[in-house]
């Protein structure tokens, strides 16, 4: 199991240090003079709910998408996916 392993409903699977930001694309590394790795999330320019630099690990996001995926699949308020790709679970979402 490698370090990046996360399910598209927006939960950790793996053990990565920073939880799901370590597999998100919407994350951008940001590294200081003396090492220390700060996680910026680049969905905190344009939509109020999520933190600029969140609080790791995070094991839960409404907003994660693997880096694998295409935009506009990942997780969205805790639903996932079935075989054929179509969204399942709870409607609405407003988790945060």
């Amino acid at each position: 199991m490698s370090g990046n392993d996360s399910g598209s409903d927006g939960t950790s699977k793996g053990s990565h240090p920073a939880g799901l930001c370590g597999a998100c694309r919407h994350v951008q590394v940001v590294e200081n003079r003396r090492g220390s790795r700060f996680y910026l999330c680049t969905r905190s320019r344009t939509d109020d709910r999520f933190p600029r630099y969140p609080r790791i690990p995070v094991l839960r996001c409404p907003g994660f998408e693997g880096r694998g995926e295409p935009l506009g699949a990942g997780g969205g308020g805790g639903r996932s996916r079935d075989e054929s790709g179509r969204r399942t679970g709870p409607e609405g979402g407003g988790e945060r």
